[in-house]
């Protein structure tokens, strides 16, 4: 991976729960703890699932990163923004040996973790 190739500002934020008005538990994504990094979004392949007797498309990506301190914490129950979407983190992978670089299994459709 070069560095060149990091064109996207991708935002990655974590999951928080908090309460709503009545008391009841509302899960949200934590802005205030958000991380901001460069990265390159490939789409994999896309295919089609019936869910309800309805067809939806998922698309599956890869964005790369680079391993930071700012996103050891990163995980499945995060998000990455960018561009105005939305991407489920499905898993977070060392790309290399050196563990410089982590690829971001992710998904734009049907679901967004939230």
């Amino acid at each position: 991976m070069r560095v060149g190739n990091l064109r996207n500002r991708i935002t990655l934020q974590p999951k928080s729960e908090v309460q709503d008005s009545t008391g009841d538990p509302v899960n949200t994504w934590d802005t205030a703890n958000q991380v901001e990094v460069a990265g390159s979004i490939k789409a994999l392949n896309g295919r089609e699932l019936i869910e309800a007797q309805k067809i939806e498309s998922q698309v599956l990506y890869t964005i790369m990163i680079r391993n930071t301190s700012d996103v050891s914490s990163v995980d499945h129950s995060w998000r990455a923004v960018s561009g105005g979407k939305n991407y489920a983190i499905h898993a977070v992978i060392p790309h290399d040996q050196k563990g410089r670089w982590l690829a971001l299994q992710c998904s734009e459709g049907i679901q967004d973790n939230g």
